[in-house]
């Protein structure tokens, strides 16, 4: 019965994950069949990564002994670089088996991940046999998403070297598989060597929290160069997020269950409050973080190593005090879902206050297309009418309220923003603009 638990936690562990590239992946989206088929050969791997560590790594006296760079060089070549290598073979295979199907960048990633997360969900279930159901919760996101993180940068290299016409695709390739090895090495390092014994896990965290920014980059810019690009589409930042954490929520429901049947209630009351400061924290971050894209066709973020989050301290007369800080979660708050899906189409325009100077009632208007200016902020380029829905018109731009309360409803909050729009093509990265009034943007039969 364990056994069989187990295997059903682990799975629907590795679902999570692929149901998250369901949600993100809005462009050209790739059937269930072809996923769960990469997922079950990802699966597969897990043997022959247990071959080469008892017939090949083994047999070369490689492991840990206690000394820093040996222990740092297994973690790299002996865990790493094998398990990376073996972890993209189900990109190989869904390039023969799909090959009229993989059709954009997202699809290298995607495909590369969902192969991982089988071989992911293989190792759980290995683990949750071994040590039991307290380490659930811990495995679902540091393990899993570990070794999506993992996967996905040496799966980078080859969409660069695909879609960015690298002069030396083998190396670009290469030096990615070596930089994915490299960080998969030295997270097992951390939890492993053992003069971090006690404290390896602080570094672990940290390394894991740089590597969703990592993959949180990647996925932006495969979004942004995809061929089926469409400003109409778009990640919806709530919905990813709302899913993500009614997942964990269930699945942390499964595992207090499991315990509590297996042992008693006072484990799995300890086990609870031991989550809430360490693992739940993190759920939150990576699933915050993971919801929130910029897209704008075309654009290549580089890569940095950075934390996804930044502690935003207070102000007093002009400068920073400790006293008052919020920690803001980077990336895009608001994804412009609601805004995107009217380009081209008539909206009503509705004054968000009172006292509005400028609209003074609901107005038909045209949103016509979508730009960025002023550090890659988006505006909406609207035509707002004077009356009905033709001739005279004043053209604005319409800009996302991104903080407080930014939506009536299903009905955005847009700030009203004039500017010098005469020929737009022409306008430098540094657009001036002149607030004129906050309004909610309406589709045509919500009034």
């Amino acid at each position: 019965m364990n056994l069989f638990l187990y295997a059903i936690t682990a799975l629907f562990i590795a679902w999570i994950w692929v149901d998250y590239f369901r949600l993100i992946d809005v462009f050209d989206r790739n059937s269930l069949f072809r996923v769960t088929i990469v997922f079950f050969l990802g699966a597969a791997t897990v043997l022959p990564v247990m071959f080469t560590g008892d017939y090949m790594i083994t047999p070369l006296g490689l492991g840990l002994n206690g000394d820093f760079m040996n222990d740092l060089f297994y973690c790299f070549a002996g865990i790493g670089m094998p398990e990376e290598i073996m972890k993209i073979v189900p990109l190989g295979l869904a390039f023969v088996l799909f090959r009229n199907h993989v059709r954009e960048p997202l699809d290298v990633i995607a495909f590369s991940v969902i192969g991982a997360l089988g071989f992911s969900a293989a190792e759980n279930f290995k683990y949750f046999a071994i040590y039991g159901a307290e380490i659930i919760s811990a495995r679902a996101i540091l393990s899993t998403v570990g070794h999506a993180v993992f996967t996905s940068v040496f799966a980078y290299g080859f969409v660069l070297a695909i879609y960015r016409n690298r002069k030396y695709p083998f190396w670009t390739v290469m030096g990615f598989l070596i930089l994915a090895a490299f960080i998969h090495g030295l997270f097992d390092f951390f939890l492993m060597h053992q003069g971090f014994a006690g404290y390896g896990w602080i570094f672990m965290i940290v390394l894991f929290m740089i590597g969703i920014s990592l993959f949180a980059t990647i996925l932006n810019n495969a979004l942004n160069i995809s061929p089926f690009f469409d400003y109409k589409k778009c990640v919806h930042s709530s919905k990813v997020t709302a899913r993500m954490f009614l997942y964990y929520f269930l699945l942390f429901l499964t595992q207090c269950t499991i315990v509590s049947w297996q042992k008693n209630t006072m484990i799995t009351l300890q086990m609870v409050i031991n989550n809430s400061y360490t693992i739940t924290p993190i759920i939150a971050l990576t699933a915050l973080r993971l919801s929130r894209f910029k897209l704008i066709a075309g654009k290549w973020q580089p890569l940095k190593a950075e934390l996804p989050f930044k502690i935003v301290f207070g102000e007093y007369n002009g400068t920073t005090t400790l006293i008052g800080f919020r920690i803001v979660i980077k990336g895009e708050p608001f994804s412009d879902y609601q805004l995107n899906r009217h380009i081209g189409q008539f909206v009503l325009v509705c004054p968000a206050t009172r006292e509005s100077h400028y609209l003074k009632k609901c107005r038909n208007a045209m949103i016509r297309d979508k730009v960025f200016f002023n550090g890659e902020q988006a505006y909406f380029v609207t035509d707002i009418f004077i009356e009905g829905k033709s001739g005279e018109h004043e053209t604005v731009l319409l800009q996302a309220k991104t903080s407080g309360k930014t939506s009536f409803g299903d009905f955005p909050i847009v700030s009203i923003r004039g500017a010098n729009l005469s020929d737009l093509s022409q306008q430098s990265d540094q657009l001036k603009t002149l607030f004129l009034e906050w309004a909610a943007v309406r589709p045509e039969d919500k009034i």
